[in-house]
């Protein structure tokens, strides 16, 4: 299977700004011919996604860059060109790196599991990339309660900044055994949740997906709490920084951060969410995973109080 693989993707993207969100819909893009091209043989979509993540791990991605502009009109950017480069790693280490990455996910999903309460009616991932993850809780819920999150009257909602996102989505769901996942289209920096429409006590999470915006607005977290009376938010992003800023564990943490010009704002917003009376935080837990050493998981757990 991953001898087939070709060297290079294009993408009917061209010259796209090179920002965070460009990035991802090139990426997906070539995920989405990943899949198409290498995996079509395999029906059940929990096999797929299995699939489809080792063979991912098993090859460097590299997006193709240009400068483009001139000085007469202005500085010289930097563009992506809708290519993407793939190379081999090491077989062994992308092995061991993918076995790695499943017990993560697993205890990821495991904690979205005991993040439910009696009364979650929906279950929301915002910046969900192709929805892998709400693919798995949904086997996972099975596997625990001996029926589907439908069963139960708990909707899964995908909501992705991306167009290849969702449609890589909308991809995966075509096998056999999906779960009913809506899809819609969220954008971090100005949060529009009327999809939700009946929900009474959603489940917000979020998984290294805030993580790709430098700043949230100040009404992030209201615009969460205000969407239905019962409102919870489970947030696994890399900002143990953020929360602990004088700590000497974090310095180079956060000059990787930085760097990316990722997200910085998190822990303000979120603590003046919880001091203007919106939201009670219920748990911060910066140690919660070290999977990625330069990019740190930290867990936080919140609920609404209006």
């Amino acid at each position: 299977m991953s001898e087939n693989l070709k060297l290079s993707y294009e993408t009917d993207l061209k010259l796209l700004h090179e920002t965070n969100e460009n990035f991802y819909e090139i990426a997906w893009s070539a995920r989405h011919q990943l899949l198409e091209k290498n995996l079509q043989g395999i029906d059940d979509i929990q096999e797929a996604l299995t699939a489809f993540r080792k063979l991912d791990s098993r090859y460097f991605w590299k997006v193709q860059r240009v400068l483009a502009g001139s000085t007469e009109n202005g500085p010289f950017n930097h563009y992506y060109t809708g290519k993407i480069d793939v190379s081999p790693k090491d077989l062994k280490a992308a092995n061991e790196q993918f076995l790695v990455s499943e017990q993560a996910n697993k205890r990821q999903i495991d904690i979205i599991l005991d993040s439910f309460d009696d009364r979650t009616d929906a279950v929301v991932e915002l910046g969900a990339g192709y929805g892998g993850n709400l693919i798995r809780l949904d086997n996972a819920f099975k596997e625990h309660v001996g029926k589907s999150l439908k069963e139960r009257n708990i909707r899964l909602i995908m909501a992705e900044y991306t167009e290849a996102g969702r449609a890589l989505c909308s991809q995966f769901l075509k096998r056999k055994n999906a779960p009913t996942i809506e899809i819609y289209h969220i954008d971090h920096k100005a949060p529009d949740v009327s999809f939700l429409g009946p929900a009474i006590s959603p489940l917000f999470i979020t998984v290294h997906s805030i993580e790709q915006v430098t700043e949230i607005p100040s009404n992030y977290f209201k615009i969460l709490s205000d969407s239905a009376s019962n409102v919870r938010g489970l947030h696994l992003e890399p900002v143990g920084f953020q929360f602990e800023p004088a700590s000497p564990q974090w310095k180079e943490h956060e000059k990787f951060i930085k760097q990316k010009n990722w997200n910085q704002n998190f822990a303000n917003v979120i603590k003046k969410a919880e001091s203007d009376g919106y939201i009670k935080i219920d748990k911060i837990d910066t140690a919660f995973a070290a999977g990625q050493p330069a990019n740190p998981t930290t867990l936080v757990l919140w609920h609404s109080t209006t």
